[in-house]
């Protein structure tokens, strides 16, 4: 299984798909990537889960916990 995974996820601001890459393999990834679009930050908070054998992405703003 490869590792690096692209996807396409709603910006939390303009509501817009913008296209990232995570590493579906690891345990939690917690970053900030300025959306394609409207350039404003998006934090995303990753895990896997190794049931389901897919990550779990929340899109979240940065005030948002």
């Amino acid at each position: 299984m490869e590792s690096m995974q692209w996807l396409t996820l709603p910006c939390p601001y303009c509501g817009e798909p913008f296209y990232t890459a995570i590493e579906a393999l690891c345990d939690v990834q917690d970053f900030v990537e300025d959306c394609q679009i409207c350039c404003r930050p998006i934090r995303l908070v990753v895990g896997y889960d190794p049931l389901q054998q897919q990550p779990d992405v929340k899109v979240l703003t940065l005030d948002e916990c």
